[in-house]
């Protein structure tokens, strides 16, 4: 969402019996991984006074309660020179 047109958005799935590991790694520039992590739970959007966004600003605490409530992870970390790649985790709890 935070890529230029053209920027490589990549997504990668791996696992095993026990979880299932989706690494999505961009190259925007809108924002560092300490400032998501910081909005994790709240409604709004980052940086909103400079970058105009549609929606409403829910995507990521929506998408960080889907994800504890199934026992997994969340994890925002830099990427270099810039982006930010994120990291989900879900436990295989069958």
């Amino acid at each position: 969402k935070f890529s230029k047109p053209g920027d490589p958005v990549l997504i990668s799935i791996s696992g095993n019996d026990r979880e299932v590991v989706i690494e999505i790694k961009d190259a925007g520039t809108t924002c560092s991984a300490a400032e998501v992590r910081n909005h994790v739970g709240m409604l709004g959007q980052l940086n909103r006074n400079i970058y105009e966004q549609q929606g409403l600003g829910v995507g990521l605490a929506l998408s960080s309660l889907i994800i504890r409530s199934q026992n997994g992870n969340l994890v925002f970390e830099d990427a270099k020179p810039h982006g930010i790649n994120t990291v989900i985790s879900l436990i295989n709890n069958s």
